[in-house]
């Protein structure tokens, strides 16, 4: 489309900035929504970021979708963190935390980015729109973003608030047990359930 190298270096630089916002209130928004909604909320805007990028014909409208980053990647990644964290306990955490840096920025962006050029490749061979197979790749992943959102979000909704109901369950058959909190069962922020840790005890 005709970009330039100054426009790819503006891209990270807005995104950078964009990403600041969010984490100046991200603990707000954890606790308000809960680790698992931020998951659910950040594949849906790449849903949209994804297709938005398939239909710009101005570079510079990328810098619109770049912005979307902020979700995307500061608030998803800080909220892996996070949940890592509370999940875990205190000779665990770090290896959880590593084992999702690998995850994400080894395997995936590696992996991510070889099935990214085999498809813009695959899809753009024989068209003479040079950016057909950039594009069709673009909504090929957002789809691709959507399945994964609503399969993260049926497990948490189903598999969440099975383990509250059954955890409450055993609390009030054993009173001998010590009282779970939400955060050491891990399951206070499950998406849609609503549980305090009254109702866990």
């Amino acid at each position: 489309m005709g970009g330039t190298k100054s426009l790819m270096g503006l891209t990270v630089t807005i995104s950078c900035l964009a990403g600041i916002p969010p984490l100046l209130v991200s603990d707000k928004i954890f606790r308000t929504i809960g680790h698992p909604n931020v998951q659910i909320i950040g594949f849906a805007v790449y849903l949209i970021r994804l297709i938005g990028y398939s239909y710009i014909d101005d570079p510079y409208l990328c810098l619109v979708y770049e912005v979307m980053e902020s979700v995307t990647t500061a608030l998803m990644v800080t909220s892996m963190m996070a949940y890592a964290a509370q999940l875990g306990t205190t000779t665990t955490v770090a290896t959880i935390q590593g084992l999702i840096c690998a995850f994400y920025y080894g395997l995936g962006r590696g992996s991510g980015t070889l099935i990214g050029g085999f498809l813009i490749k695959w899809f753009g061979s024989g068209n003479p729109d040079k950016t057909y197979g950039a594009r069709a790749t673009f909504r090929v992943l957002g789809v691709a973003a959507a399945i994964t959102a609503v399969l993260y979000l049926g497990f948490n909704f189903f598999y969440s608030r099975y383990r509250i109901r059954k955890t409450s369950s055993s609390n009030k058959k054993d009173e001998t047990l010590p009282p779970a909190t939400a955060k050491e069962l891990g399951i206070n922020n499950p998406a849609f359930v609503v549980a305090s840790n009254e109702e866990l005890h």
